[in-house]
């Protein structure tokens, strides 16, 4: 629908591209321990609009095993509030 809509209305030409991601998580904690996190090779990081931390996973598993190797850091299932 989206996809549709772009190229119908705005004319806009768009892709469709499969992300495996299934989980998302906002990271918090001292900033030595977000400058140093260690994420999986399958997982992503980016920063939504408030410039918070966010990863990307694709499964609970691979959560546990970030969350595991980054014992200083908390992933939050909501944003944290500013």
């Amino acid at each position: 629908v989206v996809q549709y809509r772009l190229e119908s209305e705005y004319g806009a030409r768009a892709t469709w591209q499969y992300m495996p991601y299934r989980i998302a998580r906002w990271v918090t904690g001292l900033p030595d321990a977000l400058a140093a996190i260690r994420i999986p090779s399958t997982s992503c990081t980016l920063l939504d609009e408030h410039d918070a931390t966010v990863v990307l996973f694709e499964s609970e598993g691979m959560l546990r095993y970030c969350s595991d190797m980054n014992p200083r850091l908390q992933f939050l299932e909501i944003p944290p509030r500013s």
